[in-house]
């Protein structure tokens, strides 16, 4: 198969890992190997993979695998753009070494990836990165918001701390979404800071955000889903929350200390949301 450019095997009850011979397929642009069961060392698979295939490869798919191990470097794969490796039981840290700046999707969540992010600007053509259900820790590196393509960032439900400033988010004018919930996080932004986004999905559950209802909340216009639940706010929700977003869907404000009154929801909504 010289000239085999697209390989999809997903979603069958395939074993172990792969043989030799795949890295020698000079035109292969896409492997999409995901929904089986590889149980590989994640190291030894890319090794099968190295070849002249290195020079071609795209797309590497292989989501909700077995998969082990810990992340080897990726740089040789002079072509990737889209790396799909999350639902598999890989552990290590993910070094600066890892990616390269081809990459536009990085997708590693739901394995047991630990330590600290590391300096991200090497992936400068980012546009989906996510992180969630891992076992990441320390805090979130600055140069996260030096990815201006960035348009999903998914952080959650991992265990970063600290303080998440307006040079977290500075050049990110393209973000859509923004995951940072069931880390400790919080969020210290200034009252007049002013985002270059605009978000469709918000979600800073068990982030802090108070004691002060978040100003910045008011140049959100288009969101469709908003969850800053356990957030530490004690405050009455301001009027000018209530001109919600006509997209919005869900909304999650639970577990805070906010007082005051709630308007007429059935005139502010066209349907009822989930609350």
């Amino acid at each position: 198969m010289k000239s085999l450019a697209h390989l999809s095997l997903i979603d069958n009850q395939l074993e172990g890992g792969i043989p030799k011979f795949f890295g020698n397929m000079c035109t292969l642009q896409t492997l999409d190997l995901s929904w089986n069961n590889l149980t590989e060392k994640l190291h030894l698979f890319v090794q099968n993979l190295s070849g002249c295939t290195e020079n071609s490869l795209e797309t590497l798919r292989l989501d909700r695998n077995q998969l082990t191990g810990s992340l080897p470097a990726m740089t040789k794969f002079s072509s990737l753009r889209e790396l799909r490796i999350g639902e598999n039981r890989l552990t290590g840290f993910l070094n600066k070494n890892f990616g390269l700046s081809t990459l536009v999707l990085l997708y590693l969540q739901e394995n047991g990836i630990r330590g600290s992010l590391p300096d991200l600007t090497g992936m400068s053509s980012l546009r989906w990165l996510y992180l969630a259900r891992n076992e990441l820790n320390g805090t979130l590196t600055e140069t996260v918001g030096q990815l201006s393509k960035l348009e999903i960032l998914d952080i959650s439900s991992n265990s970063l701390e600290g303080i998440i400033s307006e040079a977290h988010l500075l050049k990110l004018s393209r973000l859509k979404y923004l995951g940072l919930s069931f880390n400790s996080l919080s969020l210290n932004l200034s009252s007049h800071w002013v985002p270059p986004f605009q978000l469709d999905i918000i979600r800073l559950g068990a982030c802090t955000l108070g004691p002060h209802f978040p100003k910045w909340l008011q140049t959100q216009k288009n969101f469709s889903e908003i969850d800053i639940s356990s957030s530490r706010i004690s405050d009455s929700i301001p009027r000018w929350f209530w001109d919600l977003s006509h997209r919005i869907e869900s909304l999650n404000l639970s577990y805070n200390q906010i007082n005051g009154s709630l308007p007429n929801l059935s005139l502010k909504f066209s349907g009822f949301p989930a609350i």
